[in-house]
């Protein structure tokens, strides 16, 4: 499973350099749905938690212990009993899932992930990002949300410095600059602001 920082995890580890709070980020990709399951997404961000601390928790040692005797994963209702557990240990806890909507809904992975995570409110500060999908934004209804968008210019000026690092890309397209404007211009239509 693929972890991304991102500005707000890096904001967030500036702002509060404190040991009793603690940061814990998911990031979504489509190409790793097969890994992203409920449980192994809630024990990684066990995981991170686990990793702020100076020792680990006897509970969570108990588990290790014992699951490698029996040599079977702990269950979703384990690793999240222990989550929850962890959550209690700090005075805050943020928890930051990028890409939400890239996390599988046909196997179920995304509705049981997000089962686990509402059993730590209000414990936590949850910040989710997805695109508009209406099962995500069910999920979320009451929740203060702000669209972002990118402008078609965004877009336009990433295509060019793309094209323009790339060789190979350089070499196709220089040749026929109408090509080149449209193949911009295709790709702007199709972002649709993402």
């Amino acid at each position: 499973m693929e972890l991304s920082r991102s500005i707000v995890v890096d904001y967030l580890e500036r702002y509060f350099e404190r040991e009793d709070i603690a940061i814990a980020y998911i990031y979504c990709n489509y190409k790793e749905q097969g890994n992203q399951t409920s449980d192994n997404l809630i024990a990684s961000l066990l995981q991170q938690l686990v990793r702020s601390e100076p020792t680990i928790p006897d509970n969570i040692a108990s588990l290790y212990y014992d699951q490698t005797k029996k040599q079977r994963r702990p269950t979703l209702s384990e690793w999240s009993k222990l989550l929850q557990s962890e959550v209690h240990r700090f005075s805050k806890v943020f928890i930051i899932i990028d890409a939400l909507d890239e996390c599988t809904e046909s196997s179920g992975s995304r509705a049981s992930f997000l089962t686990e995570i509402r059993k730590l409110q209000p414990s936590i500060h949850l910040l989710v990002t997805s695109r508009h999908i209406l099962t995500v934004e069910h999920e979320f209804k009451e929740a203060a949300y702000l669209e972002i968008r990118a402008s078609d210019e965004d877009v336009r000026r990433y295509v060019k410095d793309r094209i323009e690092q790339d060789r190979r890309l350089q070499t196709n397209i220089s040749a026929d600059p109408s090509l080149r404007e449209t193949v911009i211009d295709s790709i702007v239509k199709k972002a649709n602001g993402m």
